[in-house]
């Protein structure tokens, strides 16, 4: 808007100018001649802060945007008290600014819309990758230790969702190591124990019947239970076998 009026109050001095200099050559006002000036002398409607300025010697120019017919005033003194201006109308001017804030209007209510859909899009995008995230997560816990949440987003993006993504399947990966390592120690353990139990078992069977000897028997067939016993727990880990209930 402040270029509108500026550019408006240049137009309405070089008009003013352009007036004068008719004025001063031929003693009268050829409108042929000052284009669309609506020039004249001690025009009744000379805005009074404008013909004040004029009648104390000032070039000046006035910007009277009220009313449905908006316009920039110049005015200058000529003569022995008399002013001399000139009008432009300035509703050209604001038709194009009205319709400039026309579509102004249109393009950003596009572009909210557009945002909106975006917006919606992303949360629905992020809302079913946390869904994902949450799921996969409730799955390992439940000892489900294959699972894993797998890239999200777009290809080649990062974003938060993707890096608690990735920490979860990261965490996953090495609690099933973990397990897994712990698994076969056990299961190395107990097959490490069967033997040495095996030969005092046999020793056991070689004593002399007596107390003692039903003690060392009893202690014995305890560590050769628990052995079997890590044995199985180690099987039934690793999915080698699957634990059956009795029915009642």
């Amino acid at each position: 808007m402040r270029q509108v009026s500026d550019a408006a109050r240049k137009g309405a001095t070089e008009q003013l100018v352009r007036v004068r200099q008719v004025y001063e050559l031929t003693g009268r006002l050829d409108y042929d001649k000052v284009g669309e000036a609506d020039a004249r002398i001690d025009c009744p409607q000379v805005p009074q802060e404008l013909r004040a300025a004029a009648l104390d010697g000032r070039r000046t120019t006035y910007l009277d945007l009220s009313g449905a017919d908006p316009a920039v005033w110049a005015a200058r003194p000529v003569g022995s008290g008399h002013v001399l201006s000139v009008r432009r109308s300035l509703a050209e001017e604001r038709a194009e600014l009205e319709e400039l804030d026309a579509q102004l209007l249109a393009s950003g209510t596009g572009v909210v819309a557009l945002a909106a859909v975006g917006g919606a899009l992303l949360a629905s995008r992020l809302s079913k990758d946390l869904r994902a995230a949450a799921e996969t997560a409730r799955r390992i816990s439940a000892g489900d230790l294959d699972a894993r949440i797998g890239p999200s987003g777009a290809p080649g993006s990062r974003d938060e969702v993707a890096e608690l993504s990735s920490a979860v399947d990261t965490m996953a990966a090495s609690l099933q190591r973990r397990l897994e390592a712990e698994q076969r120690f056990t299961a190395d353990v107990a097959h490490e124990l069967r033997t040495p139990l095996t030969g005092l078992h046999t020793a056991a069977e070689l004593l002399p019947a007596g107390r003692p000897t039903e003690l060392v028997r009893d202690r014995v067939a305890a560590l050769r239970t628990l052995t079997e016993d890590l044995l199985e727990v180690a099987r039934l880990d690793g999915d080698r076998e699957e634990a059956r209930l009795p029915e009642a």
